[in-house]
This record gives C-alpha cells, sequence and structure tokens, in this order.
C-alpha cells in the first residue's frame, strides 16, 4: 500500500479516539464515491461533547476520523483529527490535530482532498463590543518547516468582516479579506453568503453560499481558486444523508455520497 506507515498511524489514532468518544454523541457514516478516476468506499465517524464552564462558558471537543479504499488501486487512506473549542466570556479559542489525506471538521469535503497532512491548527479571538482582535495559525509537523500564522481584525456588525495579514513559510506575506453576510428573509434562502480573498493574488479567492439554518438540511453552493478553479456543491439531507461533488477547471470530477447507520 502506498502509505503503509501512515495507514498504521491513522488506525492507532482511530482507535485511540474511538475508545475516548464515549462521553459525547457519536454519529457514523458509510460513505462510496469517485476521486482520482477510481471508486472508493469506506466510513467516517464524529463525536461531539459539549459542556458548561462557569456561568459564561462554553467547550465542544469534536473527535472524528475515517478510512476509504480505493477499489482499483486497492490502496487505503483516511484521516483523524480532534479539534477543541471554548468560549469564555469575550475570549474564544480553538485548536485542531489533525493527520491524514480526506477533509477535516470545518471543511466540506468528506474524503475528496488529496495531499496527506499532519499538524495543528487554531484561532484565538478577543471581542469588545462589535470588534475583535485575535491570531490564527496552521503549522505542519510532516512538512518540516510549513506554517502559516495571521493576526487579525474582525467586525460583528453589521456584517461579519475580517482582515489580516499573515506570513506563510511558502508564500511569504500575505494579506486576507473575509466577509460574511446573513440572509434573512421569509423564504428558503435563509442562510448566508461567504467570500475571502488575498489581496495579494485576488484570484486566490472562495465565495460560498449556504442555503439553510437547520442542522440537518443545508446546501453549499461555492467556487473557489488557488492553482485551478474549483466549484463543490455539498448538502445534508435529513438526519442520514450527507452529499458532495466537485469540478475542476481541468476537468476532474469528484463525487460522494455519505449514509449515517449509527
Amino acid at each position: 500500500m502506498r502509505y503503509g506507515l501512515k495507514t498504521t498511524l491513522l488506525l492507532t489514532l482511530i482507535l485511540l479516539m474511538t475508545s475516548a468518544a464515549a462521553a459525547g454523541e457519536t454519529t457514523g457514516h458509510l460513505s462510496v464515491g469517485r476521486a482520482d478516476y477510481e471508486w472508493i468506499a469506506g466510513f467516517h465517524f464524529e463525536d461531539v461533547e459539549r459542556r458548561s464552564i462557569s456561568f459564561f462558558g462554553y467547550e465542544e471537543v469534536v473527535r472524528a476520523g475515517g478510512l476509504h479504499i480505493q477499489m482499483d488501486s486497492q490502496q487505503v487512506h483516511g484521516w483523524g483529527s480532534t479539534a477543541k473549542t471554548a468560549i469564555l466570556g469575550n475570549l474564544r479559542y480553538s485548536i485542531l490535530g489533525y493527520m491524514g489525506r480526506d477533509g477535516f471538521p470545518g471543511q466540506r469535503r468528506l474524503a475528496l482532498d488529496d495531499d496527506f497532512r499532519m499538524g495543528v491548527a487554531g484561532d484565538v479571538l478577543l471581542r469588545s463590543g462589535v470588534f475583535g482582535r485575535g491570531l490564527e495559525f496552521d503549522v505542519s509537523v510532516w512538512r518540516q518547516g510549513a506554517f502559516r500564522v495571521m493576526p487579525f481584525l474582525k467586525s460583528f456588525s453589521p456584517h461579519n468582516i475580517r482582515w489580516g495579514i499573515g506570513y506563510d513559510s511558502s508564500h511569504a506575506a500575505f494579506s486576507r479579506l473575509g466577509f460574511e453576510h446573513r440572509v434573512t428573509s421569509d423564504s428558503m434562502l435563509n442562510g448566508s453568503i461567504t467570500v475571502y480573498t488575498d489581496i495579494n493574488d485576488p484570484l486566490d479567492a472562495e465565495l460560498v453560499w449556504s442555503i439553510g439554518e437547520d442542522d440537518f438540511d443545508v446546501l453549499q453552493i461555492g467556487v473557489n481558486r488557488t492553482d485551478q478553479w474549483r466549484v463543490f456543491v455539498t448538502s445534508r439531507v435529513g438526519k442520514d444523508w450527507r452529499y458532495e461533488a466537485r469540478w475542476t477547471s481541468e476537468g476532474v470530477v469528484k463525487f460522494m455520497a455519505a449514509y449515517r447507520f449509527f
């Protein structure tokens, strides 16, 4: 197999997370799809644990992982992650440890990412009224020396606007602008519009339109570009089904369907 050591490490991590996941609400999905010109199948799980901290605090821990196999080449890929988010009054922080060759919580991908990654990411935000200031970071322990760090400012009213200047070990200094607008009406188009762009390279951008505010019935339509253009559609229908499809400017099509089995 292509990632023998990595797969072994992933299995160990997923087993550890599974054994630690008894305290929260656990869900599991079976998935099937097509990526890298091959059919793929597998599973992923997610455990969410929430608790109060003192009178004004809140904490959420999400443990997740999964494996899938490419049917033709018999290659096994997978991922595992543990994320913690806490709110203590005006202070919010989150930290994510991740490892594998798939998507991670907070991203739209189910099992369609391309590169093996292992590292730690997070952010800290201190809010004062309708304004906030913070710091976000991402450090790779797989690619030696790879990191990204960005101080940022955020406005919460009337729209969420976020601007930061950061440094990336691969691309030197960069500046990023983000905007989120909540759509509220009596129609089924309730949701949000999110856009961000790299000011140094305006074509390095993403636009996401999320339709629906329910935790289970949500449709996301978006377009982004880093090295090439990508269009993606993701949806959750009821409590049991999730779908994702992606198209790239190079003509590559990837899709995935996942069914909740517990």
